[in-house]
């Protein structure tokens, strides 16, 4: 493994926890979980200073600026990075795993987007959305380095997926877009599971 692909992803864990430590700062400062009694004035100034009238890309634009470039040095350590298993991954199944890739890692960042304002219901949702998105990703990541544990995983977090969005009363087309990508998956390494670590 040369020394830049690590490099790469040390730089993409140090981007990718100061996106999250920034993300935690902003919800902790501008989305408390209990929004005190104001007079309108200092609502409207708290409104101003925190931007909560401009557009969730704007206001977590900091979150994203450093989130974005992060998560994807990691994505080119994982992908460069050779499996230990020698087994030749075809063009539909590499252009599927990034597709699914980009679409788990599209959930956790709306699902953080997402985020609810006070006093407008609970934060648990967006989170855990957020959690999928990045297990997917994670298992995703796994399948790539054929890992077993990258299917199962994957499997894993569509059935979840399926029974919170349902028991939540959430949409269910991550959970249809999930259900989806685990049967494919689950078909086409069938004939690789046993070459697979």
């Amino acid at each position: 493994m040369k020394k830049w692909t690590i490099i790469l992803l040390i730089i993409g864990i140090t981007l990718l926890l100061a996106s999250l430590f920034i993300y935690a700062i902003r919800i902790g400062v501008c989305y408390p979980s209990i929004f005190p009694d104001r007079l309108p004035a200092e609502t409207a100034q708290f409104r101003q200073d925190c931007g909560l009238d401009s557009t969730r890309v704007i206001q977590f634009s900091g979150f994203l600026i450093l989130f974005i470039p992060g998560i994807l040095l990691i994505t080119t350590y994982w992908l460069v990075r050779p499996p230990k298993v020698q087994v030749q991954r075809g063009g539909p199944l590499a252009s599927f795993l990034l597709l699914t890739l980009f679409d788990s890692l599209l959930l956790a960042v709306l699902a953080l987007l997402s985020y609810p304002e006070a006093g407008h219901g609970s934060s648990r949702a967006a989170l855990t959305m957020a959690g999928f998105g990045l297990a997917g990703y994670i298992s995703l990541l796994g399948i790539w380095q054929w890992k077993r544990w990258g299917l199962l995983l994957s499997q894993g977090v569509t059935v979840f997926l399926t029974i919170y969005s349902g028991a939540s009363g959430l949409s269910l087309l991550p959970a249809g877009i999930a259900i989806f990508s685990a049967i494919y998956l689950t078909m086409i390494l069938r004939p690789l599971r046993s070459r697979m670590e």
